[in-house]
C-alpha cells in the first residue's frame, strides 16, 4: 500500500507541476498582450495630440454656432477667387447636429449659385476643401438656371443653378 501511495503522490506532484507550467505560460501571454495594448494606447494618445495640434484640425475648429459671419466670408472669398461671386445667391447655415456618439457637431451650409458654369462651382469647392479639412461636400444639385441667360460667347460653357450642401465639422465636447 505504501508503494501505491507513493505512486499516487508522484502523479499528484506531476499534475501540479503541469498545471503550474500552464498557469505561468498563460500569465506570460496575458502580460505580453497587456504590454502590446499599452504600446497601442501610447501611439493613439500621441496621434491624438498631433491631430489636435495640427493647424485646421477639427479639435482646433471654433464652434459652429458662432461662426456664421466667418462662414459667409469664407464662401464669398472662395466665390470671388473662382470668379463666381456675382452668381452667389445665398449662403445659409443650418442647424448643427451631433455626429453619433462623438464630440463633433456638423453644421450644414446651404449655398446657391444661379447661372454659373460648372467649372467655377468645382473650383470653389476645391478651394474651400483645400483651405479647411473640416469642410465636406454633402450634396450637389444642378438644374437649369432660373433666368434664361445665354452662356458667354467667349467660353461657350453651359450655365447652371447649383444648390450645394456642405457640412462643416466643429469640435464640441459633450456635457
Amino acid at each position: 500500500m505504501n508503494s501505491q501511495a507513493t505512486k499516487l503522490l508522484g502523479v499528484v506532484v506531476v499534475v501540479t507541476i503541469v498545471i503550474a507550467i500552464i498557469a505561468v505560460v498563460r500569465m506570460i501571454d496575458a502580460q505580453r498582450a497587456a504590454m502590446e495594448r499599452m504600446t497601442d494606447l501610447d501611439r493613439v494618445r500621441a496621434n491624438l495630440a498631433a491631430m489636435s495640434a495640427a493647424p485646421g484640425s477639427a479639435a482646433a475648429a471654433s464652434p459652429a454656432a458662432g461662426g456664421d459671419l466667418q462662414i459667409n466670408r469664407a464662401f464669398r472669398a472662395a466665390s470671388a477667387a473662382a470668379g463666381a461671386l456675382d452668381q452667389l445667391r445665398s449662403v445659409e447655415p443650418g442647424q448643427p447636429s451631433r455626429l453619433r456618439d462623438t464630440d463633433f457637431v456638423e453644421t450644414p451650409i446651404f449655398v446657391r449659385f444661379d447661372g454659373t458654369p460648372l467649372r467655377r462651382v468645382v473650383m470653389l469647392l476645391a478651394q474651400l476643401c483645400a483651405q479647411d479639412r473640416n469642410v465636406n461636400v454633402t450634396s450637389i444639385e444642378l438644374s437649369s438656371p432660373a433666368t434664361a441667360t445665354a452662356a458667354p460667347a467667349s467660353t461657350g460653357e453651359e450655365l447652371w443653378t447649383a444648390d450645394l450642401t456642405l457640412g462643416i465639422l466643429a469640435y464640441s465636447p459633450r456635457q
